[in-house]
């Protein structure tokens, strides 16, 4: 008879902690993350010339578990705010089925004499979306004179 009540208990223990795997398990797994990751390049890579242009190609990607809607901007120091997307449609996830994970965009920056005096310019690039992220939300290009 002993034997049957601690039978009884462990099976209301195991019973408990079935409950408490499928409720975490499921909470865990309905956790929605907004992560973005943000890539610069820069064209051409040197430059020789007061006036030339230097084009800043901007690609932001979602590497997250949930869709982005709003405005995403990115803003360099040397080329200012650009505004890649107005939030129509929504930044989407990798694999999602309603529109692309990634937007893009291009910045145009002048060479000016500081800049040959330097001997190089680095445009460093943060985002701004009106989710909180984590993940890469900044980066920078660097040009060199010749």
């Amino acid at each position: 008879m002993e034997k049957f009540k601690l039978y009884k208990r462990m099976g209301l223990l195991t019973v408990l902690l079935a409950f408490f795997f499928v409720v975490f398990v499921t909470s865990a797994a309905a956790i929605q993350t907004y992560n973005v990751l943000i890539v610069e390049t820069a064209s051409p890579m040197t430059y020789s010339a007061v006036g030339q242009n230097i084009t800043f190609d901007y690609t932001v990607i979602n590497i997250g578990s949930s869709p982005i809607s709003g405005s995403i901007n990115v803003t360099g120091n040397k080329t200012g705010l650009v505004v890649l997307s107005d939030g129509v449609p929504e930044l989407d996830v990798i694999g999602g089925t309603y529109s692309l994970p990634f937007v893009t965009g291009q910045a145009n920056y002048t060479i000016k004499q500081a800049d040959l005096d330097a001997g190089s310019i680095t445009n460093l690039v943060s985002i701004t979306i009106p989710k909180s992220t984590s993940g890469i939300t900044s980066d920078t290009a660097t040009v060199k004179a010749l």
